[in-house]
């Protein structure tokens, strides 16, 4: 899954934050959600989105599969919520 990067961190390194989209929609957890929209996003299975975040560099030759609605859109940034800020170990 591809997206957009924010403008500081592109500033910093030029490279392409990515998360992973499955057609395996068994066994999903919180930071996990099922793409409610995904023939409408040109996928061809029904799809979830997994918090496996990676980043790469913007020269790699990417192409884009489709896009997602605003509403799976913000359930990706809720389950990242979840997979990056609920942990207080770290606070």
């Amino acid at each position: 899954m591809g997206g957009s990067t924010s403008t500081t961190y592109n500033s910093i390194r030029p490279d392409i934050i990515l998360g992973l989209i499955t057609s395996k929609t068994s066994n999903l957890n919180s930071t996990d959600c099922i793409l409610k929209d995904w023939l409408e996003a040109g996928l061809k299975k029904e799809s979830a989105f997994r918090s496996f975040i990676i980043t790469i560099p913007f020269s790699n030759n990417l192409s884009k599969i489709g896009h997602v609605s605003q509403r799976d859109w913000k359930n990706i940034c809720d389950c990242l919520k979840v997979a990056l800020l609920n942990n207080e170990d770290w606070i």
